[in-house]
This record gives C-alpha cells, sequence and structure tokens, in this order.
C-alpha cells in the first residue's frame, strides 16, 4: 500500500493495553496498525464534525479516482502487449509452412548441412526452434507431401 500523499511519519509512546487493542482491532479490520489509528482518529474527528467526514471521503474518492486511471492505463497496456503477441503468433503461423516447404525441398536436394542453416537461421527470426522446423519438414518428405 501507498503512502497518502498528506502523510507523516510520527511515533507515539502507547502502553501495553493500548498497543494490544490495536493489534488487535487491525486484526479484527484486516488493517495494519497505521491504517487503523488512522481509522480511529478519522472516526473520532467525523463523529465531532460531519463537514471534515465530507472532505475525508472526496479526498478517498479522488486517491481512488487516481488508482483507478493507473489501474486502466496498465490494463490497456496489457492488452496492446497480447494483440501484438496474436499478430506475431498469426505471422509465426503464415511464414512456418512456406519456411517447412524450402527446407523439404533442400533436404531432397540432398543439402542436409544447407537445410540446416536455414533451419536455424529461421529459427531466430520465428522464435521456433531449428530442431522443430527440420523434424516437420522430414515428417513432409516421409509423409510424401
Amino acid at each position: 500500500m501507498r503512502p497518502k500523499p498528506n502523510s507523516k511519519h510520527k511515533i507515539f509512546n502507547l502502553d501495553e493495553d493500548a498497543r494490544k487493542h490495536i493489534e488487535e482491532g487491525a486484526k479484527l479490520n484486516s488493517m495494519n496498525q497505521s491504517q487503523f489509528i488512522e481509522f480511529l482518529a478519522n472516526s473520532w474527528e467525523n463523529s465531532i464534525d460531519p463537514s471534515k467526514k465530507l472532505k475525508y471521503l472526496k479526498s478517498e474518492k479522488e486517491l481512488l479516482r487516481e488508482r483507478l486511471t493507473e489501474l486502466e492505463a496498465e490494463e490497456n497496456k496489457l492488452i496492446e502487449i497480447l494483440q501484438k503477441k496474436d499478430e506475431w503468433n498469426q505471422v509465426r503461423r503464415s511464414k512456418k509452412p512456406s519456411i517447412v516447404s524450402n527446407i523439404m525441398r533442400v533436404i531432397s536436394e540432398g543439402r542436409y548441412s544447407d537445410a540446416e542453416i536455414i533451419a536455424r537461421s529461421q529459427s531466430i527470426g520465428l522464435g521456433i526452434p531449428a530442431v522443430e522446423l527440420l523434424n516437420e519438414a522430414m515428417l513432409s518428405i516421409s509423409k510424401g507431401k
């Protein structure tokens, strides 16, 4: 959790009972101790003056709006990454058959070392292991395609 813009670090001396109450209250409310103390202070303050509660709620809403904007930006970035990944997979799938047929042609001509070189160089660009390209070409040749 990131600290609020107007937060400051303070140290308090409390007796053992007060510390235990803060620890128990924080655990019961699923908060850390700082959040629980802030909650107690705000609850006390808000019970005295409702306009302060309104001010507090508005500041909380603004923090949530900022967080929502950050989350939406991150979500959009991830969506873009996924779209680019899908586009790349489509390009890869479309290029693979022509590369395999090229490797098949070279193998059928008896140039095995050239086929390995082609498979290695094309595997770098496609992100597919060279062995996979060679195996696919050999299987296609053995099937008689």
